[in-house]
């Protein structure tokens, strides 16, 4: 719309620079981005807002009944694992719950499951940061 009004690029960049002044005056922080990538500027945004470069790990259980969650980046596939809903007394539970987590610790498979799973987070997240893919 503003090259429509204004005919080529450089009176549109002057056009949108004069919309924009009234706030740019009161801006805390400027950034020039006329030679930043969009990595790089999210970089420095995040220099700026002092987040941490970091990958967050939303994970979600589900069962298979209803369908694998369509945008998961990963699925690990725990069925193999003795499961704590075939016995009636834990089956109102979640891993939250002691007797929930009694019944797990009964098992060295589980931990060999969480310490592989854990090994492929540690080996294959930092890819992920380097490519800017801050959740997972």
């Amino acid at each position: 719309p503003l090259m429509a009004v204004s005919g080529n690029l450089p009176n549109a960049i002057k056009k949108e620079i004069d919309i924009l002044e009234p706030i740019a005056i009161r801006a805390d922080i400027k950034i020039d981005t006329s030679l930043l990538n969009i990595h790089q500027l999210k970089e420095v945004i995040r220099d700026h807002l002092g987040v941490d470069n970091a990958v967050t790990v939303n994970i979600l259980s589900f069962g298979f009944k209803y369908g694998a969650p369509i945008d998961a980046d990963f699925i690990f596939d725990v069925r193999t694992l003795p499961n704590p809903h075939w016995k009636i007394e834990l089956r109102n539970q979640t891993g939250l719950d002691d007797d929930v987590k009694a019944f797990f610790a009964e098992y060295s498979e589980v931990d060999e499951m969480a310490n592989d799973i854990i090994a492929f987070f540690k080996k294959w997240l930092p890819p992920f940061l380097h490519n800017n893919r801050h959740t997972v």
